[in-house]
């Protein structure tokens, strides 16, 4: 006997209005599982995004010359062929920065600036009065070595020019800078060798820096975007240089990436990817373009064709198998997007030829002068020193 108010008809109306208050529910839950999920990823992408970045790239450092710095000093470096990636370290005074996107810019004590694209650059006293006496101010000058399809990478995602700040001064990036000069001013034995090798974890340090500033700018420029139109300016500010920083402040797109580059092996197709990032074919790539610089698919080739590269020279896997491992079915397929992207064939890469007549990071000796043993970077003096 049905209870009161209640025949089988009314019995099977609740039981389907249940069915889809759970549906609807589930529903809401999923979708705010996915978003909680992205805006975590977003808290975090920088990281993660990073970490699979620095695992396709080998960076070495040298660090070259450190300057003296006197008053009404400047620096003009012309632009830098090939796969070295220049870099300054301001360690004491004020200079102003002019470079691919930097126009007087200023840099401080403990500013770190990198050149990925290799451009010609000048940096010059801020204040030429302030620098009156020796010592008075000091910057370390060097660069990275990277192998060619790295480089390619590396200048598709990182802006021309990127002025890095050391925010704290008991940051990890403070803490590091902080060793170099300690090397650079009094070397010890092995000091040398030392300061190569901080020179290249600077590279990764910085980094991390200006990938984590990128991000939390761009959380407060959406922020800003939401409580009215005349805040937009901040939004466009940080959507201004596309690249490996712009897609550190994207959750969806970070985390995109973070998959893709995990998983080189997958078939990704844009549709694939459309779906990991929640957002429709068009929207993707709109976004990505604006962030990266480059669309999904260009991404996913250069990622490709800079893993393989690096499998070729660290290994003796066949060429099918590297090709395989890194989504190409077929080793002609394979063959052909890799002579594409670097210029010559797979072989012949790992043979020691990769277009530009060295073996850059892979090859500790090569296009370093034929240096077996690291030097101490030279002393030079830059600038008026005036007594007071």
């Amino acid at each position: 006997m049905d209870r009161a108010g209640g025949g089988p008809d009314a019995g099977g109306a609740r039981e389907a209005g249940d069915a889809a208050g759970r549906e609807s529910r589930e529903s809401r839950e999923s979708r705010e599982s996915r978003e909680g999920r992205a805006g975590a990823l977003g808290a975090v992408s920088g990281i993660g995004l990073l970490d699979r970045l620095l695992a396709l790239v080998d960076v070495d450092g040298r660090l070259d010359i450190r300057c003296e710095l006197g008053a009404g000093w400047a620096l003009d470096q012309a632009a830098t062929p090939g796969h070295h990636i220049p870099f300054h370290v301001l360690l004491d005074g004020e200079a102003l920065v002019d470079a691919d996107g930097l126009r007087a810019a200023p840099m401080r004590a403990g500013d770190v600036l990198m050149l990925p694209a290799g451009g010609a650059h000048q940096l010059r006293d801020r204040d030429p009065a302030s620098l009156l006496r020796p010592g008075e101010g000091a910057l370390l000058c060097g660069r990275f070595i990277v192998p060619a399809a790295s480089a390619r990478l590396l200048r598709a995602l990182l802006p021309p020019a990127l002025l890095v700040r050391s925010a704290e001064p008991e940051s990890r990036l403070a803490r590091l800078l902080a060793l170099m000069r300690e090397e650079s001013d009094a070397p010890d034995d092995g000091g040398a060798a030392l300061l190569r090798h901080l020179s290249g974890a600077l590279f990764a340090v910085a980094l991390r820096a200006a990938t984590r500033d990128a991000a939390s700018r761009g959380v407060a420029a959406r922020d800003a975007a939401t409580r009215g139109p005349e805040t937009q300016g901040a939004a466009e500010r940080v959507e201004a240089t596309p690249g490996v920083l712009a897609l550190s402040a994207h959750p969806r797109l970070a985390a995109l990436v973070v998959d893709v580059l995990g998983d080189l092996a997958a078939d990704w197709t844009l549709d694939g990817m459309a779906e990991r990032a929640m957002l429709s074919r068009s929207s993707l790539i709109r976004a990505f373009q604006a962030a990266a610089g480059v669309s999904p698919a260009e991404f996913l080739v250069q990622v490709r064709m800079t893993e393989a590269a690096r499998r070729l020279r660290a290994g003796r896997a066949s060429v099918a198998a590297i090709g395989e491992a890194v989504g190409y079915a077929s080793e002609a397929a394979f063959q052909r997007a890799f002579k594409r992207e670097t210029g010559v064939t797979p072989a012949a890469w790992r043979d020691g030829n990769d277009g530009h007549g060295d073996r850059g990071a892979g090859d500790r000796n090569a296009d370093d002068g034929g240096e077996a043993v690291p030097a101490l970077p030279v002393r030079q003096q830059l600038g008026r020193v005036r007594a007071r």
